[in-house]
């Protein structure tokens, strides 16, 4: 008997324990997405990777995306698949780039593109300001921007889609009401 109850408060105590490394894990991600809350996200040229059609970043209602080959690889793709399933739920259109910002790399940002089967346009860097204004050099991370002001930030948290949910989720809420 006192084996089986060894077991069960050792199996509690991890459990606990994990939850609270998860949890200060959020807070960190939080604070660090913080430092961007209500700043100008910069206006800078894009290319389309289809057609390289240079466009700008320059948005009244949207999500940004910055993506690289030097991240998490996962990551990126599940994100992009919470941007489109978030864009599939909304009543309304609104302006989604994703970005590939490392390196300025054509076919790196075209393999990233087919292997996330994104049918929207995908755009790549010709210039270095959007890797310079992702201070904290974590990909991906995505801005909700309004009037070219950021309104929130997620930086994602490998193997918690929890966390990520929760930020579209408050996106879908703040875009509905308007």
């Amino acid at each position: 008997m006192s084996i089986i109850l060894s077991y069960y408060n050792i199996h509690w105590y991890l459990k606990d324990n994990i939850k609270f490394k998860e949890n200060n894990i959020e807070k960190k991600y939080l604070s660090l997405a913080k430092k961007y809350r209500n700043k100008k996200f910069p206006v800078v040229e894009i290319k389309r990777i289809i057609d390289k059609k240079i466009e700008n970043t320059k948005i009244d209602n949207g999500l940004i995306i910055l993506l690289s080959n030097n991240s998490c690889n996962p990551c990126q793709l599940r994100e992009l698949k919470n941007i489109k399933a978030l864009l599939d739920t909304l009543k309304f259109k609104i302006s989604v780039y994703s970005i590939f910002v490392s390196n300025y790399d054509y076919i790196e940002a075209l393999r990233l593109k087919k292997l996330s089967n994104i049918t929207r346009n995908f755009y790549y860097m010709t210039n270095p300001l959007l890797a310079e204004f992702n201070f904290l050099g974590i990909y991906p991370i995505i801005y909700f921007i309004r009037n070219q002001k950021i309104i929130s930030t997620l930086i994602p948290i490998p193997n918690n889609e929890s966390f990520s949910n929760r930020f579209y989720k408050n996106i879908e809420i703040i875009l509905n009401k308007n």
